[in-house]
């Protein structure tokens, strides 16, 4: 008898994944979770230069005298609210199995939760005060998902923000200021604030109400993203009403008695005063906007063709600008670098990305309100990803830069035909990959895998020539410049199946031509969506930062909004929890503090490679010469300037006076594809989605790719690869994905 042969088992198809940013290992990492994975997949990563990482990347300096300190792009931390990312972070480290006493052996030991916002305004008197936040933690941890927290909860928490925002002002007994006039403001206080206060607890009481509607209804949490139950719609609208015009009550008779108070802002008490007229007129600003807007039933992208400043302007009641620019506005255009050419006298945010951010980072958090990392974020992310990806099976093609797509026909569709490379460099032995992580020896005498800050040159054909040019050209091999000894390498179809892009937007419009000569939708895309150029900074320190500052600030957090007038450098945190990771010596001079700061930097030229870190050191000088005093005034001299000793300099011969500068670390992110991608107003729906890139092979991941979020966070950019890992494996767009389609009604 003859058997029929069996068919043949289909060949993996070979998935070439450009760029090695979160967006494209968060793909992969989905994509090769499967035991099988290889049976149907066999993936290769090309990654310019020598680590991964894109703008999120982060390096050791190998070079004497500065003891494989950590080496940042700016500012990173984690929300508490990244569920998708932490969730990836804590399967990554589990499959990872660092044994027990190792560093940062869990994800656990490399994330620490922090608590603690302070962002400064400058008073109509041209004094500063200092706002703070400590938002109290939540029950659970950030892998835990609350996004599908119910939109009457957090109106109810809202009122009692608003109620105890009032009722801490109206509590107070004792005249902060011992005279006539804050006496007798007091006393009108006293006067007004019971019935103020049972306005705001009316507002409480109606939340409560409809929170019991819903539950009889049979629907014990009504998420922000579904459409009310019949019937509950109209007692939904009624409450907001309700609720808004007892905000409103309120607010007018606040700024009855308090007019005055908030303008001038002279005494300690007055100050008191006008924080919480800002605080309870922004709350109100957003209750007001949501309820005119018609965003539960309209979907929160309704609002994006407004400018978020501009909509608080439009919803808060009127104090000549008081609220609309505040710093409560401020900050949030501040943490997404929403400047337009990194201007900060150009500001633009979408209205409905704004308030979809505010709500995802006030309501949907779990355990801590942030988290730092716990060393540098290429330390901590990308070198755990890297080598369970690599022990998985995953090949890694570094020092290839993308030159070009091409697009062919394929059965009457578009597809990328053809891969063009620039291969920048090749190991000395042709047959063994490149390693590029080196063990460090940390101040605690344990050993951690990092990415070092420079290519290992020894394991290069001509390394130490193609150093030398390098450095002559004040470029690196992370630049879109034409590199020296460099090769084309052309990939067609065939050699290739299916292609993910997950390079940075800026890099784009020079490798995607073809594409969007092809399709209009990725013409329009790149001239919509915009980029920003941003920069980093770190001090080491002599002295621990607490003790160079005071008050508030003294305290490890978040300093955001700080642009003392029109001042360089607006963000700023102390990192004094990774110097333990770092190997600098136990003496005197050794650091025991560092500062990272980071800010916009406005588009002009020379922003990249040296002449970029020119400019932001230059930019620092400014800073220590000008504004430090507002951030730590203990770092003074008798004679009121800038302690210039107080800089670590451990090189073999140590700068003067501002020279110490030249032993701290500045760079400009101003590289095509490492550039920050804004959501200025109304450009979203601009962005594409993974799965409608109009060429049938090529789907795409990273912060420019359209997703429930869009905006430039991990989260954001985590939420892209899960969502391009589905559309490979044919699942839906969003299968899995905590928060995804959170208030949008604009899915696909």
């Amino acid at each position: 008898m003859v058997t029929a042969a069996r068919p043949a088992a289909p060949k993996p198809r070979k998935i070439a994944v450009l760029g090695g940013g979160m967006g494209a290992l968060s793909a992969v990492y989905e994509l090769t979770r499967d035991a099988d994975w290889q049976e149907r997949h066999d993936i290769t990563v090309y990654q310019i230069g020598w680590r991964l990482g894109g703008k999120g990347a982060s390096g050791r300096n190998m070079e004497p005298g500065f003891h494989h300190r950590i080496e940042e792009h700016g500012v990173h931390v984690f929300f508490g609210f990244y569920t998708n990312a932490f969730r990836l972070m804590e399967a990554c480290y589990k499959e990872l199995g660092r044994p027990a006493g190792s560093p940062l052996a869990t994800w656990e030991d490399a994330f620490k939760g922090m608590n603690h916002i302070v962002v400064p305004e400058k008073l109509p008197n041209g004094q500063w005060d200092q706002w703070s936040w400590d938002p109290p933690p939540m029950a659970g941890k950030p892998t835990d998902d609350r996004s599908e927290i119910g939109f009457v909860q957090c109106f109810e928490t809202i009122a009692v923000w608003f109620r105890d925002a009032l009722s801490k002002m109206f509590s107070q007994a004792s005249p902060l200021v011992a005279s006539p006039q804050v006496l007798a403001l007091k006393g009108t206080y006293a006067a007004h604030g019971a019935a103020i206060e049972d306005l705001a607890s009316r507002g409480v009481a109606a939340a409560r109400q409809l929170s019991l509607h819903t539950a009889q209804a049979g629907q014990l949490v009504q998420p922000f993203g579904a459409v009310p139950l019949a019937g509950l719609q109209q007692q939904t609208d009624a409450f907001l009403s309700i609720t808004v015009e007892m905000f409103e009550q309120a607010l007018r008779w606040f700024w009855l008695v308090s007019r005055d108070s908030i303008v001038r802002a002279d005494s300690d008490f007055e100050r008191q005063v006008r924080k919480t007229w800002i605080i309870c007129n922004f709350i109100y600003a957003n209750l007001h906007g949501i309820q005119k807007s018609g965003v539960l039933s309209r979907g929160i992208e309704s609002l994006n063709q407004v400018d978020y400043l501009d909509w608080i302007e439009q919803h808060a009641r009127p104090d000549n600008g008081a609220t609309s620019r505040s710093v409560l506005t401020r900050w949030i255009y501040d943490a997404v670098f929403s400047y337009r050419f990194g201007d900060i006298t150009k500001p633009s945010l979408e209205a409905g990305t704004a308030l979809l951010v505010l709500l995802r980072i006030l309501f949907t958090y779990s355990g801590d309100f942030l988290y730092k990392m716990q060393s540098g974020m290429g330390d901590i992310v990308f070198a755990p990803l890297y080598e369970v990806l690599r022990k998985r099976g995953v090949k890694f093609a570094f020092f290839h830069r993308v030159v070009e797509l091409q697009v062919g026909q394929e059965n009457g569709a578009n597809v990328v035909s053809r891969i063009t490379f620039e291969r920048q460099a090749k190991p000395k032995d042709a047959a063994d990959a490149y390693a590029p992580l080196v063990p460090i020896l940390d101040r605690e005498g344990l050993t951690l895998p990092c990415w070092p800050s420079e290519p290992d040159y020894r394991q290069l054909q001509d390394g130490t020539a193609l150093r030398q040019s390098m450095l002559a050209a004040g470029s690196s091999l992370e630049a879109y410049a034409v590199s020296p000894h460099a090769e084309t390498l052309v990939l067609a179809k065939g050699e290739f199946d299916d292609v993910i892009l997950g390079i940075g937007l800026g890099a784009l419009p020079a490798i995607c031509k073809e594409l969007a000569d092809a399709n209009a939708d990725w013409k329009t895309m790149m001239a919509e969506v915009g980029t920003v150029a941003t920069l980093g900074a770190q001090l080491w320190t002599k002295r621990d930062l607490s003790s160079l500052a005071s008050g508030q600030l003294a305290r490890p957090g978040i300093f955001c909004g700080f642009d003392y007038d029109r001042a360089p450098i607006d963000t700023y945190s102390p990192m004094t929890q990774v110097l333990a990771r770092e190997s600098w010596p136990l003496t005197d001079g050794a650091p025991k503090g560092v500062a990272y700061f980071c800010s916009p930097l406005n588009d002009a030229p020379a922003t990249e490679g040296t002449a970029g870190a020119k400019q932001v050191r230059a930019l620092a000088l400014t800073l220590l010469q000008q504004q430090i005093r507002n951030i730590w005034p203990r770092s003074l001299t008798a004679a009121g300037q800038f302690d210039w000793n107080l800089l670590v300099d451990m090189r073999a011969v140590p700068g003067a006076g501002a020279g110490r500068l030249e032993s701290q670390y500045f760079v400009g992110v101003a590289n095509r594809s490492d550039r920050y991608v804004a959501t200025f107003k109304d450009s979203s729906r601009h962005r594409l989605w993974p799965h409608r890139t109009g060429f049938r092979n090529l789907v795409i991941t990273g912060d420019w790719v359209r997703n429930s979020l869009n905006v430039g966070c991990i989260e954001a950019t985590v939420m892209t690869g899960m969502q391009a890992a589905n559309v490979v494996r044919g699942r839906p767009v969003g299968e899995g994905i905590a928060g995804w389609g959170l208030l949008c009604s604009a899915l696909p």
